[in-house]
């Protein structure tokens, strides 16, 4: 009885060690390819920008890297399916190096043209969009279910920290280093991120699904592993109503949030522009620190009431954006909206972090494993569909009504879904 005891003992070290082992080497991995990303775009846009003066072939760079996402998202989804995620993670690394070590020799040959920098902009993004689908599929298989929602803590907060260290790093990389040295060091990046995931165990928590049909090839086969991913949504209805709530979210804070704000604080109270950047990266900041703490603190079983208080609190700080810009506080608060933003910027991205987390969590436990990566591809994609949507409501309301109505009115619709979730009976049992 003791040996029995014993040798289960060590079994569970062994796998301990395994998913600490799992942890650490996705988040390395995840950290050095999402500032690849980041600083790339960050840095060929700043040169762009330098080579032609341009601010629109600055943003076509930027729109490069959204277009693949939203066109691949759920073909992303089936492929992540399809074949072994760990080797879709690799390749989607590698090929990223070795796209970047062609971009440098083409530029060598031919000179650094803008149709070479936006084609490998188009690429990379699509081997990005391919890689964010797999690692959000594949996150479930390599760690046990307590730690489900530690790995996702921390793979959230490196999001964060790469949207806000990687542009700063893009900028000094461009003022102090030279290009083409800098694509050297990002296409390495690149290859270390999938050296990394080589040796990555991504079977510990992995289903057998040996007993599923073969599905038929080409065509037919696309539509059939669409129609199952819609089937799947149609008979889980909380995953449905999450789904549908993750989009409407995206469009309420474009609409409330992300369009009116730098409106407001650098047209209506005339802040500096550094002002405008420290405010918009605690944000970022902010879902950090709730990621690290949602990490640190023991997962609730019930999910229901934190996701709705969560709601609540995140429609009462959209409205909260407003306040400055209405007419009988502008010149109050004007003096201090500085300090006023830097407060409500941190608690919006700690608050969105407490919402996201138990979401993805519970996406990742109720999807079944053969068709998570269609299914999360289909709602990310059409979140980023929504968002391009919701900047052009938002930029033609703000020719139209006062800018505090966007935040004011898009904090009010959200308070009004967030009572709907809260009597709905499918939410209640998450």
């Amino acid at each position: 009885m003791e040996c029995i005891e014993i040798k289960n003992t060590l079994i569970k070290e062994k796998s301990n060690k395994k998913i600490i082992t799992n942890i650490i080497l996705l988040l390395s991995a995840q950290l050095v390819s999402l500032f690849g990303n980041q600083i790339y775009n960050f840095a060929l846009g700043l040169y762009v920008l330098n080579k032609t003066g341009s601010a629109k072939t600055f943003a076509a760079i930027m729109i490069c890297s959204i277009i693949p996402k939203i066109i691949f998202g759920p073909f992303a989804g089936i492929i992540a399916d399809k074949v072994n995620r760990k080797l879709m993670l690799i390749a989607a690394d590698l090929l990223s190096g070795t796209c970047v070590f062609l971009f440098l020799f083409a530029s060598q040959v031919a000179g650094m043209s803008l149709t070479l920098i936006y084609v490998t902009s188009l690429i990379l993004s699509t081997f990005s969009m391919f890689y964010g689908v797999s690692l959000s599929a594949a996150i479930p298989n390599l760690t046990d279910d307590k730690n489900l929602v530690k790995i996702n803590s921390l793979s959230h907060a490196i999001s964060a920290l790469a949207q806000i260290v990687g542009p700063v790093l893009g900028g000094i990389i461009f003022a102090f280093v030279n290009i083409k040295l800098f694509l050297i060091i990002n296409a390495i990046s690149f290859i270390l991120s999938a050296v990394a995931e080589i040796f990555i165990d991504f079977n510990i928590n992995k289903q057998d699904i040996s007993d599923k049909p073969n599905k038929v090839s080409g065509l037919k086969s696309i539509r059939a592993d669409f129609s199952e991913g819609i089937s799947f949504l149609k008979t889980k209805k909380s995953i449905t109503i999450l789904a549908a709530f993750s989009i409407s979210l995206n469009f309420l804070l474009v609409l409330g949030f992300c369009i009116p704000f730098p409106y407001i604080v650098n047209t209506m109270l005339k802040l500096s522009s550094s002002q405008f950047g420290i405010t918009q990266a605690l944000f970022a900041v902010g879902m950090i620190v709730g990621a690290i703490l949602l990490s640190l603190l023991p997962e609730k079983k019930q999910k229901y009431k934190g996701l709705i208080l969560g709601l609540i609190l995140l429609s009462i700080a959209i409205l909260l954006v407003s306040l400055p810009a209405m007419t009988n506080f502008i010149s109050l608060i004007k003096s201090k909206a500085f300090i006023y933003y830097i407060v409500l910027m941190l608690s919006l991205g700690a608050i969105m972090a407490y919402i996201n987390m138990p979401i993805d969590v519970y996406l990742q436990r109720e999807i079944p494993d053969d068709i998570r990566g269609r299914v999360m591809g289909m709602i990310t994609t059409l979140s980023m569909i929504i968002s391009p949507l919701g900047m052009l409501v938002a930029g033609i309301l703000l020719d139209l009504v006062p800018a505090y109505m966007l935040p004011l009115s898009s904090g009010i619709l959200l308070f009004i879904i967030s009572i709907f979730m809260a009597f709905n009976k499918e939410i209640k049992k998450i």
